[in-house]
């Protein structure tokens, strides 16, 4: 590591000091900009009833319901797919806030 030295005593020179000033700064930011955004799409849950599939045909993956797929007109394959929430895999739940698949 650089250092200068000024009157016997070793200094870090303000370019290191302000390097690590400005990293504390960013993971500060970056950490509390994750903590206080809403979910990703701005919507939030308060109950298991507010969240919904997020696809008309095996889905995986849960949305609040003012999200929900108009599937009216789509027609699914009735076989069950690993990995989705197809034949009761599991479910769309509202978990600390957010949509989330509950596993069975």
């Amino acid at each position: 590591m650089c250092v200068a030295v000024r009157g016997g005593k070793r200094i870090i020179p303000l370019i290191f000091a302000s390097m690590a000033i400005a990293l504390v700064g960013f993971l500060l930011y970056s950490y509390l900009i994750r903590l206080l955004a809403p979910e990703e799409n701005g919507v939030t849950c308060s109950v298991d009833e507010d969240c919904v599939a997020s696809e008309c045909c095996h889905p995986s993956e849960c949305v609040h319901v003012s999200q929900q797929p108009d599937c009216k007109t789509v027609f699914c394959s009735m076989d069950c797919q690993e990995g989705t929430m197809d034949c009761g895999q599991g479910k769309c739940g509202c978990v600390n806030g957010k949509c989330e698949v509950i596993r069975a």
